[in-house]
């Protein structure tokens, strides 16, 4: 049985959100993969006890949120969950709100990489490669509006470790996005 983690998702604000997720489920459609929310991980690792990972999420001040991120990209790799994503620019306060939230979970050893993805398929890295050159960049920049705490499986490894995701929190921070 797999170790239980919390992810802190980075949720785009609704607009954003709906554009991302047609390309999910579209790629989804095309691949027989799962569809899931878009989202940008901030930080992952074991699972808090009960209410402590809701806890962080009011410590959180809103200026600590960035509101958006420039798209530098599309990328793909071997690994099940960076399929094929948007390479988010790697901005200071990011990282500062990835170390906040590492400060106050459980230790792990999970590094920040931002990036948004649109596809988890088990595919070779060549047809990952060339959807990543055949799509064109659906944003230049995506808004954020609120982080989500979900409880899963660790490693994320297939469509079944993704039916097994649960909502744990969630806070809206930028109600304007």
């Amino acid at each position: 049985m797999k170790a239980r983690h919390h992810s802190y998702w980075l949720m785009p604000c609704p607009d954003d959100h709906s554009l991302l997720q047609g390309i999910i489920k579209e790629l989804a459609h095309r691949y027989d993969t799962p569809v899931f929310p878009p989202h940008l991980t901030l930080f992952a690792g074991p699972a808090s006890p009960e209410g402590e990972a809701s806890q962080i999420l009011d410590t959180l001040q809103e200026k600590q949120i960035p509101e958006s991120l420039v798209v530098t990209g599309l990328d793909a790799t071997t690994r099940y969950t960076m399929t094929l994503f948007l390479r988010c620019q790697p901005v200071p306060e990011l990282f500062a709100l990835h170390d906040l939230i590492g400060k106050q979970a459980p230790p792990s050893e999970y590094l920040l990489d931002p990036h948004l993805s649109l596809l988890y398929a088990d595919l070779p890295l060549s047809t990952k490669q060339g959807l990543a050159h055949e799509l064109a960049l659906p944003l230049r920049k995506i808004r954020f509006d609120r982080i989500r705490i979900v409880g899963h499986p660790s490693p994320v490894e297939s469509q079944e470790d993704l039916s097994d995701f649960q909502d744990i929190a969630e806070r809206e921070f930028h109600q304007d996005s």
